[in-house]
C-alpha cells in the first residue's frame, strides 16, 4: 500500500477497485410478522445487504434484503461514509429483486450503472 489509502495496484481505494463506485451498502431494520398474535409488538432485527446504483435514481437489491423493512439506510462504498434514508419503491419476491430510491443530495457525484437496451446474444 502507498501512504495515501491507495494500493499500488490499479489505484484501488480502501480495497475497492476503481469503477465500482456504483456499489452501495444497505443497513436494514425489519420486524417479523406473527399472524397468530398481530397486536403484539415484536423486536426489530438489523441486517445489511448490497445494492447497485442504476440510472442515476434507482438502487437495485435483492428483495429478501428489504422485505418487511421498517427502515433502510444506504451508504456508498467509496467517498464519504454518510448514510442516507432510502425508500423501498417496489419488491418482487418471486424474482428476488427490489427497487429503492433516495431523495436529496445523495446522487450528487455518484457513479451509477447504465443498463443496455439491447438483448444480449
Amino acid at each position: 500500500k502507498t501512504g495515501q489509502g491507495r494500493s499500488a495496484v490499479n489505484g484501488d481505494v480502501r480495497g475497492v477497485l476503481a469503477g465500482t463506485g456504483s456499489v452501495c451498502k444497505l443497513f436494514v431494520k425489519k420486524v417479523t410478522c406473527n399472524y397468530a398474535d398481530p397486536w403484539r409488538k415484536h423486536s426489530q432485527m438489523s441486517g445489511t445487504g448490497t445494492g447497485f446504483l442504476v440510472g442515476g435514481k434507482w438502487i437495485v437489491t435483492n428483495a429478501h434484503v428489504v422485505h418487511r423493512a421498517v427502515s433502510v439506510m444506504v451508504r456508498v462504498t467509496t467517498g464519504d461514509p454518510i448514510k442516507y434514508n432510502a425508500r423501498v419503491v417496489s419488491v418482487g419476491l418471486p424474482c428476488d429483486l427490489a427497487a429503492l430510491t433516495v431523495d436529496g443530495c445523495f446522487w450528487e457525484g455518484k457513479e451509477s450503472l447504465e443498463l443496455s437496451k439491447e438483448i444480449p446474444h
